[in-house]
């Protein structure tokens, strides 16, 4: 039986279904970027965030 990422009734999600949809979508965006090279606009907003947590953990 599959149920439904989320009940509206209840206002809740599947965590299970929602954990492999999102590894799914990361895994997905991932091999999409490995495939460009590093000045593609795709890597802009990855290298900008990943600059703000090498500030925040020093």
């Amino acid at each position: 039986m599959q149920t439904n990422l989320f009940d509206p009734s209840s206002k809740t999600i599947q965590a299970r279904r929602f954990y492999l949809a999102v590894k799914k979508e990361i895994v997905s965006f991932l091999d999409q970027l490995k495939t460009k090279p590093i000045t593609d606009k795709e890597w802009k907003p990855v290298i900008k965030k990943m600059n703000y947590i090498v500030e925040n953990c020093e």
